[in-house]
């Protein structure tokens, strides 16, 4: 799948909109993908091209992991455990325009961001690395 980069870079007002909501009964958020969804489909039957709707989904989930990452963030520090690192890891994130435009996002907001070099980005080096913090944490 292309993506339309100059689009991708300079028209934030195209993002496929996502949406935060909280589990009934819970405070957990997580990323509600109805809207973006219900706009997939009405491009779908405008035929608009391909690379712009990757363009507009790819700018859509960067906008959405971001201020994910900003409001867990902001929880963290309101109960005294400020967070300005975070590592960027997944299998969703081996696509190198999300992991470019997540990056571009946070460290735009202040945050440090960390991603492999060494080890693949998929489950099983995010399993590596939680392993690495619980050995750690053992010593």
């Amino acid at each position: 799948m292309s993506v339309d980069e100059a689009l991708l870079r300079q028209d934030e007002t195209i993002a496929y909109p996502f949406a935060l909501a909280n589990l009934p009964g819970t405070e957990l958020t997580y990323i509600e993908p109805a809207p973006m969804w219900e706009a997939l489909l009405a491009d779908l039957k405008q035929r608009t091209p391909v690379p712009v709707m990757a363009a507009r989904f790819h700018q859509g989930l960067a906008k959405v992991i971001s201020t994910m990452v900003q409001r867990l963030a902001h929880q963290c520090q309101e109960v005294g455990f400020p967070v300005n690192t975070v590592a960027l890891s997944g299998g969703c994130l081996q696509n190198k325009t999300l992991l470019e435009e997540v990056t571009c996002r946070l460290e735009g907001s202040g945050f440090e961001c960390l991603s492999q070099g060494k080890v693949p980005s998929n489950d099983g080096g995010l399993a590596l690395g939680q392993a690495a913090i619980a050995a750690s944490r053992q010593l």
